[in-house]
């Protein structure tokens, strides 16, 4: 359903999350690292100080793990930030274990909480991985995210022989993870909010090839894909 559908049967404001993908390639497989062009209309990215994020309050992480081997949530092994070139998320079994995210951005250094280094997509649980969204109005919220042509390539061989390091990491697909809270500050109850993703000339994804878009993928349940609502919305 449209945003102005929404508008037109209530009183409330519903604003829309509009996400616009800025890229000045016909091919562009992977988020930059400073993925954030900028933020404008009806809502603004939240820096959480508190929690150790900077400006611009997003990055992207690509092919970067720091679980080690005998991770586990009640006995966190977090180890030094190491390669793992992840491109399909379908055998990863829970959204901690992903290598390749948009999340909040920090400040570099050991965090509060005894990582080593940078927060990454597979840091522990209240680590501050979330980006903040205010919405404030009822115009659309444009974020505009920057993509990347940069080449990819093991660092090390593979020990069942199907790659050596320095080969070419096929970055034709690449899952991406999103940690995200939206919040609503227009002073009236959202009814609903609509997520849209458009090319740099403002068509939407779903509208071109697959081998030219940037879509999302829904059937990822075992991540926990989906949302919630507080204060007993559903």
């Amino acid at each position: 359903m449209n945003i102005r559908d929404y508008m037109r049967g209530s009183v409330a404001i519903a604003p829309m999350a509009l996400l616009a993908l800025s890229c000045s390639a016909v091919y562009a497989d992977t988020f930059a690292e400073d993925v954030l062009i900028g933020v404008s209309g009806g809502g603004y990215i939240y820096i959480d100080t508190e929690e150790g994020v900077v400006e611009p309050g997003m990055k992207s992480v690509t092919f970067v793990g720091t679980r080690g081997e005998d991770f586990k949530q009640d006995n966190f092994d977090i180890v030094n930030p190491y390669q793992n070139p992840i491109t399909n998320f379908d055998d990863v079994k829970k959204r901690g274990q992903t290598s390749n995210c948009l999340m909040a951005s920090h400040t570099p250094g050991p965090d509060a909480n005894g990582g080593n280094g940078d927060v990454y997509c597979d840091s522990i649980p209240g680590s501050g991985k979330r980006v903040k969204t205010y919405l404030t109005g009822k115009t659309p919220t444009d974020m505009r995210l920057r993509l990347s042509k940069d080449e990819y390539r093991y660092e090390a061989d593979d020990k069942a022989g199907n790659y050596k390091a320095g080969d070419l990491i096929n970055t034709s697909s690449v899952d991406y993870f999103s940690f995200g809270k939206l919040s609503n500050f227009t002073g009236a109850r959202m009814t609903g909010v609509n997520i849209e993703l458009l090319d740099k000339d403002g068509k939407p994804m779903g509208d071109l090839s697959p081998e030219n878009a940037v879509l999302f993928k829904t059937t990822l349940t075992q991540l926990g894909l989906g949302s919630g609502m507080t204060d007993g919305l559903f």
